[in-house]
């Protein structure tokens, strides 16, 4: 087997080995975190945060009702027992209570929606509870997946790893550091296919003195134009 086939043979496992290492790092980063679970979290987040306005406004709407609805009691109060008092005050508390009555309406009114509302964030919040729930299971069933798939690719990475360690052997360390550094500089390709008399690797049309060269020479041929190891097959 020609030396441009030995290291074509070892750059086809790196590459295997590149895209399974890869492929392995994908579901790791995968595993670190769910997309589904974050904004099912996220909804939980903002129904805890409305629920805790509107029972905070809630509060606020009842201890406005009770003093609203204190004052109309004390002046009914006052004006139903002032026998003794004059007819100016009585009309004077009189109409006090009826300015009260809109007022106490209004706000009992407003109460009420705000409840209303309230019942809404309640069940708002359990929903979303929930959807955090079952985004949390499935994300476990999805994990457990993960794993079963990164054990497979750990058997082959290791399978690979063997398979470059007997290829390795077959080079010399000089065709090896020859080989490491046109990878290094050519994004992961030293070694390129010709076709049609064409460099796979530039894309380039060789020269017939390169192609005579390939059909001819033992040594390793490289491309003019991208300096790659030639393989004519």
């Amino acid at each position: 087997m020609s030396l441009a086939k030995e290291l074509f043979q070892l750059q086809q496992i790196d590459q295997e080995i590149e895209a399974k290492n890869s492929e392995v790092a994908r579901i790791k980063e995968a595993l670190g975190k769910s997309q589904k679970v974050a904004d099912a979290q996220n909804s939980l987040d903002q129904a805890k945060e409305w629920l805790k306005k509107i029972q905070k406004d809630q509060k606020d709407k009842e201890y406005l009702l009770e003093d609203l609805q204190t004052r109309k009691k004390d002046l009914e109060k006052k004006l139903y027992e002032g026998k003794e008092k004059g007819h100016k005050e009585l009309e004077s508390l009189r109409q006090e209570v009826e300015k009260l009555k809109p007022q106490v309406q209004k706000e009992e009114e407003l109460l009420f929606g705000v409840m209303g509302e309230s019942d809404d964030a309640h069940k708002n919040l359990a929903r979303y509870t929930e959807r955090l729930k079952q985004a949390k299971e499935e994300w476990n069933i999805e994990k457990s997946g993960f794993s079963g798939q990164i054990s497979s690719l750990d058997e082959a990475l290791r399978d690979l790893q063997g398979k470059r360690s007997q290829q390795v052997s077959r080079l010399t360390p000089q065709d090896l550091d020859i080989y490491n550094k046109l990878k290094s500089q050519k994004q992961g390709k030293a070694v390129a296919r010709v076709q049609q008399g064409r460099c796979q690797g530039c894309r380039l049309n060789l020269s017939m003195n390169l192609l005579k060269r390939l059909r001819t020479e033992n040594a390793p041929v490289f491309c003019d134009n991208c300096g790659r190891i030639l393989l004519l097959e």
